[in-house]
């Protein structure tokens, strides 16, 4: 028998891992049965996992509970979940309660975020949400019995007005509406936030790193916190004149990308760094590529990228997401060390 059950008279019983509030492993087995009983350990949390799911063609799945579930009973929940048994991750229980309530094997999931929570009972609990993205036949979901009776596939507008749980699925379904929140194939792009601050100085504080960047490299945390906090005070406008993305790899941020709109906003400049550490994988493609994704869905009509003449990389980056030459004799002035060097401009119109 699986080592995440334990036989009780005739009755077997789920167990999860006992948590700490800071999400460390408390050592202590937990089972379901406390829960029900209002047994739960005092100051323990366990985990529990939701995943959005989305067809490729922009629909969402949504599942309709049994009408003998104790929690809501025959209400219609986006996408999957439930709890992490004893050894699984946050991640592997995500995949396993995804097949398992909805037939969908994934080949990736996107760590959307994740909140705790401790409930007016006592019980604590790390929720996870993640976002699978699937191209699989629409009329192929199953049903687990007992838990599920019924599935449809509707778009974001319809998850947004209608009566569907968990509002925490719900608040990153209207963030990835908005495109405040993008999900690629790997990557999530989230607005950057003051919490990022350690990661992102690791960056930009990296004198080889930042060489052909203009403001860069930051001698303090203290500037890269100033530049964290206007980014912050302009995705709060309700029109912003440019977008600060965190790159975020399961979770962890791994570099920045942005689009910087015109006096007119009718074209976009991009812009991207990453840790070192994840070069030479696609992901500043495929995160800058986004970036162009959003310039679309915001109307404008081009975008373009500007580099030191000596940055191959990016020059390289560039002409792979569809950008080519406008300017190879454009000149640029690094303040923080008196030095003029030449630039070049690369654009893509998007009509």
């Amino acid at each position: 028998m699986s080592p995440d059950f334990i036989l009780k008279g005739e009755r077997t019983m789920e167990l999860w891992d006992g948590y700490n509030a800071d999400g460390t492993l408390a050592g202590v087995d937990i089972a379901r049965e406390d829960e029900r009983q209002g047994r739960f350990p005092e100051g323990l949390y366990h985990l529990v996992v939701d995943v959005i799911v989305r067809h490729v063609d922009g629909t969402y799945l949504a599942m309709q509970r049994d009408h003998n579930k104790i929690g809501f009973p025959g209400a219609w929940e986006i996408g999957a979940g439930g709890s992490v048994l004893k050894g699984e991750s946050a991640y592997e229980g995500a995949l396993r309660e995804l097949h398992e309530e909805t037939g969908v094997i994934a080949e990736k999931l996107i760590h959307l975020g994740k909140m705790t929570v401790l409930c007016d009972n006592g019980v604590g609990v790390h929720y996870h949400v993640y976002f699978c993205v699937t191209d699989m036949d629409k009329d192929a979901i199953t049903l687990q019995q007992g838990e599920t009776i019924d599935f449809k596939w509707i778009n974001s507008d319809e998850i947004l007005n209608g009566e569907y749980i968990p509002q925490r699925s719900l608040d990153f379904v209207r963030r990835l509406h908005s495109s405040e929140y993008i999900a690629t194939e790997r990557l999530l792009l989230r607005p950057i936030a003051e919490t990022d601050l350690p990661t992102a100085h690791r960056y930009a504080s990296d004198k080889e790193l930042t060489r052909y960047m203009l403001n860069l490299p930051n001698d303090t945390e203290e500037e890269t916190l100033k530049f964290i906090t206007d980014a912050v005070a302009e995705w709060n406008k309700a029109q912003p004149e440019y977008y600060e993305y965190a790159v975020t790899l399961d979770g962890y941020q791994i570099g920045g990308v942005c689009l910087y709109l015109t006096e007119d906003r009718k074209q976009g400049e991009l812009g991207w760094v990453l840790n070192p550490d994840y070069h030479g994988k696609g992901y500043a493609f495929e995160a800058a590529q986004a970036m162009i994704g959003l310039a679309e869905h915001l109307g404008l009509q081009a975008v373009f990228a500007r580099c030191d003449s000596r940055n191959k990389p990016s020059e390289a980056l560039m002409k792979r997401l569809g950008l080519t030459l406008e300017s190879d004799n454009g000149t640029r002035f690094y303040d923080k060390r008196g030095e003029t060097a030449g630039e070049l401009k690369y654009s893509r119109s998007l009509i």
